[in-house]
């Protein structure tokens, strides 16, 4: 899955220069892991709309695509606000 590369390429950038990272190579990391999370949150809501079998669908991967990073992260901020 896209998601778990990602994950491991974040990860060899935190471990590049041993000890102490750039910092440029820190921000990446980050960058990286955050499209590590939209793209799971990605096939998540396409997996439960159309359904995880269906991956290979014109459907499933319009809808996978249509996810828009500001519109999911003002949800995502709504649901915290929400909770007790």
């Amino acid at each position: 899955m896209l998601e778990a590369r990602l994950i491991a390429t974040a990860r060899a950038l935190c471990r590049r220069t041993g000890r102490r990272p750039r910092d440029a190579f820190m921000r990446r990391a980050v960058s990286t892991a955050y499209y590590a999370m939209f793209h799971a949150l990605c096939r998540l809501c396409a997996d439960q709309l159309i359904g995880g079998k269906y991956e290979k669908t014109p459907a499933w991967q319009r809808l996978y695509r249509a996810m828009e990073h500001k519109i999911a992260k003002n949800a995502l901020l709504l649901i915290k606000v929400r909770q007790p």
